[in-house]
This record gives structure tokens, sequence and C-alpha cells, in this order.
């Protein structure tokens, strides 16, 4: 039993000359504060409408001790169920809610509620990674803007450049005009004539030095190596040929020869 700070006790003072309840009408009937002792008596020779000395006005005996209406208690407790299944529904969103980022996390497996601290730290390490890639994100678009910055500038100059070179080619170019007046001058194209001239003698001793490099550099294996090694064998076919040829007159001149003297005739006619 839990006793109060005046030595009794909260639910009744076993020790006290007190022996009756808060409902013992016989013990009660004569306290009523603010009435000094008059009890029920009093406020019900007020008809229940007794004035308090705040303003306001004391229930009657009958409302004090009466049950509250079954109405209100049905209200109360619908209102009581509807916010605990407002509460009920509010924490499924957050349960099905913390499943969905688990199984973002890869960490929901089956029916079973995933561990808290599990996902609180992928949630922590996923935090850090992105903020890892925020922060390389921001140095490569840095980078990039540098990077676009020096591509504008070379195309820059690169269309700087094409002028200068558009300008230069007009220049170097003469009109057609501007040639036949330099062809038709005589001073002109006696320059040409020697320009020709020494054209065609760097041309000739070109061929030649080049005919004493291919002397130098000769080897079978070589183009004109082997051009010549062709000629060299036709040749010796040819005079094989003519060695068969040169031996069969021979032969037949040492018929003849034999001929003749069957038949008598001198040498000397044979001869003429």
């Amino acid at each position: 039993m839990e006793d109060d700070l005046y030595g009794g006790d909260l639910y009744g003072d076993a020790g006290a000359e007190y022996e009756g309840g808060f409902g013992d009408e016989e013990q009660n009937a004569d306290y009523l504060p603010g009435t000094f002792g008059q009890g029920l008596a009093a406020m019900d020779s007020l008809g229940g409408k007794g004035a308090i000395a705040g303003g306001g006005s004391i229930p009657a005996a009958s409302d004090l001790f009466s049950d509250p209406p079954g109405g209100q208690e049905d209200t109360r407790d619908a209102k009581a169920q509807q916010a605990q299944q407002a509460q009920q529904a509010a924490t499924d969103r957050w349960r099905n809610a913390f499943k969905e980022v688990a199984s973002i996390c890869v960490l929901h497996s089956g029916n079973r509620d995933p561990d808290v601290h599990t996902v609180l730290e992928s949630m922590r390490r996923l935090k850090a990674t992105e903020a890892s890639a925020q922060e390389e994100l921001r140095k490569l678009r840095r980078r990039d803007a540098a990077l676009q910055l020096q591509l504008a500038d070379r195309n820059l100059e690169a269309l700087e450049l094409r002028r200068e070179l558009a300008a230069t080619s007009a220049a170097s170019d003469p009109s057609v005009v501007q040639l036949k007046q330099l062809m038709l001058d005589p001073a002109v194209a006696r320059e040409f004539g020697r320009l020709r001239g020494e054209l065609e003698a760097a041309q000739a001793e070109l061929a030649t030095a080049r005919e004493e490099l291919t002397a130098v550099t000769f080897t079978q294996e070589s183009k004109v190596g082997r051009q010549l090694m062709a000629k060299c064998r036709s040749l010796q076919v040819m005079e094989d040929e003519a060695e068969e040829l040169q031996r069969e007159v021979f032969a037949l001149r040492a018929r003849v020869t034999e001929l003749e003297r069957e038949a008598g005739l001198p040498l000397s006619l044979a001869a003429g």
C-alpha cells in the first residue's frame, strides 16, 4: 500500500478514525466544500443550481453519483478505435517503406523483417557513396567546363588559321589575265625557256644517275638482274644453236667433198 506525504495511504487510512468510503452518504452528506457543513441538503435546497466562488455551478447529487450516458462512452470508444486504426495504418506505411528500402539495399529476404541496424548501416554506406559520387561529379563537371573552354579556343584558332590560309592562297594564285601578261613578256618567256632547258638537263642527269645506280646495285634478285639473266640464257641458247648449225655445215661440206672424190672431179673445179 502506497503512503502519501501525511502518513496515510492513497486508498484509505487503516489507522484513522474514518471508516467510510467515498460513496458513503451518511458520513459524506454533511461535507461539501464551500457549504461549511451544510452537506447535500444545502445543495438540494439550491435545486442543484448552487454557485461556486469561481462563477461555476455545482452539479446535483444525482449527477455526481450516476453513470455517464452510454452514447458518450460509445463515442469515446469509436474515437479511440479510429485513432488506433490511424496509428496502425501509419505504422504499416512506415514498415512497408522500411521493407522497400531494405529490398533496394538487397537486405530483405522472404517474409522476415530486415535488421534495423543492418539497413541503417547500408543506408549510411549509400549516403557516403552518394556523397563521394556527387563530389566526383562536381570534379568531372569542372573538368568538362575547362575542356569546353579549351576546345572553344582551339576552334577559334583554327578559324583564324583558315582565314589566313585562304587569304594567302588568294594572294599566291595569279589570275588568268596576269598569266597571259607574263607569258607575253619577252623577258619572262626567255626566263621560262632557260628554266625549261635546265629542267631537261637535270632530267637527263637523273636518268644517267639512275642507270649507274642500277649497275652498281646489280644482283640476280633485282629486276634488271633477272632481265639480264634471261637475256643471257637466250643468247646462250642461240649460241648453242649456232654451234649446232656450224657442225651440220661442216658435216655437209665433208659429205660434199667425199661425193666429189667419188665422182672424180678435181678439187679445183669443185672449189671454183
